[in-house]
């Protein structure tokens, strides 16, 4: 059976606050082959101390001295990722349950030259109020094949509703990192 290892990367600075729900919400999926590189951007507040009360071997805790960006975070991240996949989970996001296993399975149904999917996401407002991404303007026949035209005039993909093959970013054809 396909059981590919997945990296996720989870980048953050000085959000102690919202971290257990985050890391929580990943070690939780209910597909279990993954690592978490969770990457503290230099923080100040408690998060190495937060990181380093779980006890699951899955956590990788990488800490910098400065902070230098979610972005390098990210880089930093995927320098280590060592899984055929590579996900991406904010410090202050929740993943719903079944989100990994969904998502892998998307990739067991397209073809090998398939390098990204994604799902839709909900976005809550500081003012509580819930946004659907991509929202109602963006219709359906324009969600997949190939997106870089259409995202340049409309961002519908966000980066915690992704999931990229690995070789995509870092492989000999990769595109890059951020």
């Amino acid at each position: 059976k396909w059981h590919p290892l997945v990296s996720v990367i989870l980048p953050t600075w000085n959000r102690a606050k919202y971290l257990p729900q985050a890391m929580d919400s990943v070690l939780s999926q209910d597909y279990k082959n993954l690592e978490l590189f969770v990457v503290d951007d230099g923080s100040t507040d408690e998060t190495g101390q937060i990181v380093n009360s779980y006890k699951d071997d899955r956590i990788c805790y990488i800490r910098t001295s400065v902070n230098r960006g979610a972005a390098a975070a990210r880089n930093l991240g995927i320098s280590c990722a060592t899984g055929e996949f590579i996900m991406f989970q904010n410090s202050n996001s929740v993943w719903r349950p079944g989100k990994l296993r969904k998502e892998l399975e998307k990739f067991s149904d397209v073809s090998m030259d398939t390098v990204v999917v994604y799902h839709s996401m909900a976005r809550v407002t500081s003012e509580g109020k819930c946004k659907e991404i991509p929202d109602s303007s963006v219709m359906f026949g324009e969600r997949s094949g190939r997106l870089f035209d259409k995202l340049l005039k409309q961002d519908f993909i966000k980066l915690p509703a992704v999931c990229i093959r690995r070789a995509a970013l870092v492989g000999a054809d990769g595109i890059g990192t951020f």
